[in-house]
């Protein structure tokens, strides 16, 4: 038993997402496409090299990310990183995950953290607590997060309940 105090899950009012909004919709990721303006930067070729280097020595490429590259509408190019078998794995957060979760299944992602947090309401919604659920199952089937939540995604779509599994960076790298 723990010296502590035990936190009062009932006391935490959750609503529905619908009331959230959100700052990035699915029909605002980018397509998959060439972009207007070419990326430079110094170093940007050795990567590429590199990652080509690897893989053809079938050595790993990890993508370690954030939530921003999700949350700027990114989903699709991370993606198709995947799909070509340049990434092989993905290390991210807490925040990458809910919002590749929300994203795929929601359609929409991204709350106002100033309009949230000063009403107490900063994460509480109903069909992101999802989440939690998911990640007790992939503890008890020794499953990790990322793993569970891309199952789940893919699983739920082969029973058109994921409006956008196209969008989930989990999905793309559970299948």
């Amino acid at each position: 038993m723990s010296r502590y105090e035990r936190f009062d899950r009932d006391k935490i009012t959750l609503k529905d997402i619908d009331e959230r909004g959100h700052d990035l919709l699915a029909v605002d990721c980018l397509p998959l496409e060439p972009l207007d303006s070419e990326y430079n930067h110094p170093e940007f070729e050795q990567l590429v090299e590199r990652i080509i280097d690897a893989r053809k020595a079938d050595r790993p490429v990890i993508l370690m990310t954030g939530a921003h590259p999700i949350k700027l509408g990114l989903s699709r190019f991370l993606i198709d990183l995947v799909h070509r078998g340049l990434v092989t794995h993905i290390a991210t957060n807490g925040a990458g995950m809910i919002h590749d979760f929300e994203l795929a299944t929601i359609g929409g992602t991204s709350e106002s953290v100033a309009k949230w947090i000063r009403v107490g309401q900063f994460g509480l919604w109903r069909e992101t607590g999802r989440l939690n659920e998911i990640a007790v199952e992939a503890a008890k089937r020794d499953e990790g997060l990322g793993e569970a939540v891309g199952r789940t995604v893919c699983e739920d779509d082969t029973q058109n309940l994921v409006p956008h599994a196209e969008l989930s960076l989990a999905a793309a790298a559970w299948r």
